[in-house]
């Protein structure tokens, strides 16, 4: 959920799809963890909007490499949709353009496995002289098509403007 308007933020559309996220991370964390705590969804204000927010603390149950949570973690519901196969499928035959870095995961690791991962959902890639912008917004039966173009704006317009200041 982004918006302008903290009280968009509200909108059960919006807690919903963070729901379908969130319960996707710790499901998922479980098979790794004793125990994943989730804490209240909050709204987090940046510069140039709002974000549905939620901190995960998870305590790990097994030695295992990073690349193996990352593996079983990605792609999330917020990026594949939710159910994640049934979604992955369905994007695979409707979607004409490859969606490049957007959605992977983008971190490091070291020997032992431990290591730090961040979902590049809204990023920019230069190639040649052009620069191509990506960002998207959370699709459900709910959504609304006007507002989920205007979430997308708001996204390009934040990363565009890192990198090419108005």
């Amino acid at each position: 959920g982004t918006s302008i308007k903290k009280e968009d933020l509200n909108n059960i559309k919006e807690i919903e799809e963070h729901q379908y996220v969130l319960n996707h991370i710790k499901s998922t964390l479980m098979k790794y963890c004793n125990s994943v705590k989730v804490s209240k969804t909050d709204k987090l204000k940046m510069n140039y909007a709002y974000h549905l927010y939620s901190e995960i603390k998870a305590d790990m149950k097994i030695d295992c490499h990073i690349l193996d949570i990352i593996n079983d973690l990605y792609p999330t519901p917020a990026l594949a949709g939710y159910p994640k196969n049934e979604a992955i499928k369905k994007i695979r035959t409707t979607e004409i353009f490859d969606r490049g870095y957007y959605g992977g995961s983008v971190g490091f690791y070291n020997q032992r496995g431990d290591g730090s991962f961040f979902v590049p959902i809204r990023s920019a890639l230069k190639r040649k002289n052009e620069i191509y912008f990506f960002a998207g917004g959370g699709i459900t039966e709910k959504s609304e098509s006007l507002k989920e173009w205007e979430e997308t704006e708001i996204k390009l317009k934040h990363i565009k403007s890192i990198i090419a200041p108005e």
